[in-house]
């Protein structure tokens, strides 16, 4: 039987035809795609953002304090020199009569208890005199004072106190470091957002956003580890740099009193000296210098070792408050490069949200 195909029947089986293959193309199309994120280039997106560098926070170079010292007087080594001297030349000089001489003007207004004390001078009561821990007595306690305001020429004859430009420092005692308490507070990154946007789009983009903005914070917080941690170190080491120059400072105290003793016992032995070779009055005169030089040196030392402790305590403070600067300062850096990297995010969050919304209800 022969089969007859007209041209409506053909036409019927192939539109049938067209129809199958296009069923099974969708159909693979739609399982291809099943297995392909189709918001992964949100993600590229958000990892092209640069992530935060490691700050570089280098510790400020210390300088040690200048603290100066007390100076023997060249004016009183040169008289005590001529006067040992004399017994091999024979002469005392004229320069060095004056200046005894200067000092017997001086000591005429001086109480009798005051002179009195001058000429029974022992080696014993020098180093009593120049010995913080004991108490100078009302006469001896008066003449130390008096001596602050003693001519020009007397004031040569006695130890003087050498300060340094560190000195200068001095006033910024009044100047305290304080640490700042104010945290840093990035807000919250959402807040002006598109809250209505949603579906997986904007779920893809939110997802993005907060993976990276964990990764900066992660890397901000890093660094601000870094910078409390060498604050904290740094502020440490000042304290104990502020004990170690306290001894240090006690020592070299120590020191220069036992060179003022000796220098002052100098002084009695030129005395002693004077009265071999007849010189009465010039011995005399000589006791009431060692006096006034033992007293002088006391309050001298006493003066300088106060400037001195007081000007560590400065430099202490002065090497905190750069501790703070520097931790403030890289603080400052590392918030401005976080918020520039979030600022970014930001903008790239609010794009996505928006072609998400043009899409259509973020789907």
């Amino acid at each position: 039987m022969k089969t007859k195909i007209t041209r409506f029947s053909r036409r019927g089986i192939i539109f049938c035809s067209m129809l199958l293959l296009s069923a099974l193309l969708w159909n693979c199309d739609t399982q291809d795609l099943e297995f392909i994120d189709p918001y992964e280039f949100v993600n590229d997106e958000f990892d092209n953002i640069p992530d935060l560098p490691e700050v570089v926070d280098e510790d400020p170079v210390i300088v040690e304090p200048e603290v100066g010292t007390v100076e023997q007087s060249a004016e009183t080594q040169s008289l005590v020199n001529d006067i040992l001297n004399a017994g091999s030349t024979g002469e005392i000089s004229e320069e060095s009569k004056a200046k005894l001489q200067n000092v017997e003007n001086y000591s005429s207004q001086l109480s009798a208890s005051v002179l009195e004390q001058a000429q029974t001078l022992t080696n014993a009561d020098i180093a009593d005199i120049l010995d913080p821990t004991k108490e100078l007595n009302a006469d001896l306690e008066q003449l130390r004072e008096a001596l602050k305001n003693a001519p020009a020429e007397i004031r040569a004859l006695l130890p003087k106190i050498q300060l340094t430009a560190d000195f200068d420092d001095l006033p910024a005692t009044t100047n305290t470091a304080t640490a700042s308490t104010t945290a840093f507070d990035p807000g919250n990154p959402l807040d002006f957002f598109m809250q209505t946007v949603s579906g997986p789009c904007a779920d893809a983009a939110y997802d993005a956003y907060d993976e990276k903005l964990v990764t900066l914070s992660g890397q901000r917080d890093a660094n601000f580890f870094v910078l409390e941690s060498n604050y904290a170190r740094r502020s440490s080491e000042a304290d104990a740099r502020l004990v170690e120059r306290q001894n240090t400072q006690a020592e070299r105290l120590e020191t220069i009193r036992t060179q003022m003793i000796d220098a002052t016992e100098d002084i009695l032995a030129a005395a002693e000296e004077a009265d071999s070779i007849g010189e009465t009055e010039m011995a005399a005169q000589l006791r009431q210098l060692a006096l006034l030089y033992a007293v002088d040196a006391r309050g001298a030392l006493n003066e300088w070792n106060t400037l001195v402790l007081e000007l560590l305590q400065v430099r202490m403070t002065q090497e905190k408050a750069e501790a703070l600067t520097i931790r403030e300062a890289k603080t400052a850096e590392v918030t401005a490069q976080f918020t520039a990297a979030k600022v970014q995010a930001d903008t790239l969050l609010q794009q996505s949200l928006n072609d998400c919304h043009n899409q259509g209800s973020g789907n």
